[in-house]
């Protein structure tokens, strides 16, 4: 799947690239690219709508974040995939 300007598009139209994996825990791990944060932006607008108060722990090479809550807890998988692509 793509984000193009917000939406999610189909794989023929230019757009970004998300690429999200499900945590041994259950949370979601998102790849970045830090020239490109378009997805970031849309995943804490949509849980900060419903409430979740976000924070991201980035990996020592700063291509993956795992997102959390303000106590360290794993946002589960499916919220972030529904604020990503619902």
């Amino acid at each position: 799947m793509k984000l193009v300007d917000g939406e999610i598009e189909d794989l023929e139209r230019d757009g970004r690239w998300v690429s999200v994996r499900e945590t041994a825990e259950g949370g979601a791990k998102l790849m970045i690219d830090l020239n490109d944060l378009e997805c970031l932006d849309r995943v804490s607008t949509k849980l900060g709508e419903a409430g979740r108060i976000i924070e991201g722990i980035v990996n020592e090479k700063g291509d993956e974040m795992i997102l959390v809550d303000y106590v360290g807890k794993q946002i589960p998988f499916e919220e972030v995939m529904k604020a990503l692509f619902g």
